[in-house]
C-alpha cells in the first residue's frame, strides 16, 4: 500500500512537466532513477518510501512517457508556429487574421 502524501505526488508530476524535454530522451528506468534522485535531493525519504515511490513511478511510466512526448511535440509545434508568423524575417508577429 502506498503511504506517501500529496506533496510527493505534486513533486513527481511537477518534475515530469518541468523537465519533460530532458526526460523524453531517457528510457523508463533512467526516468525512474532521475525522478527518485531529484525527490531524494528535495525531501527526506526513508528506504520504504523510496521503494514505494519507485513502484509508483514505474506503474505510471506510460503516463509519464505520454506527458513527456506530448510536451516535446507541443514545444516543436509552438516553435514552428512562431517561425511561420514572422514578417519578412524581422521577428514581428502578425495578428492571427493576417497570418492565415
Amino acid at each position: 500500500m502506498i503511504s506517501f502524501d500529496s506533496e510527493h505526488l505534486r513533486l513527481i508530476w511537477s518534475m515530469v512537466e518541468t523537465h519533460s524535454r530532458m526526460l523524453a530522451s531517457l528510457n523508463d528506468e533512467a526516468i525512474c532513477f532521475w525522478l527518485l534522485k531529484k525527490l531524494k535531493d528535495t525531501i527526506y525519504l526513508s528506504p520504504d518510501e523510496m521503494g514505494e515511490l519507485k513502484a509508483y513511478i514505474l506503474s505510471r511510466r506510460h503516463l509519464i512517457r505520454d506527458i513527456t512526448n506530448s510536451q516535446s511535440y507541443s514545444d516543436n509545434y509552438s516553435s514552428a508556429q512562431l517561425s511561420n508568423n514572422t514578417y519578412h524575417g524581422k521577428g514581428v508577429e502578425l495578428p492571427y487574421d493576417e497570418a492565415v
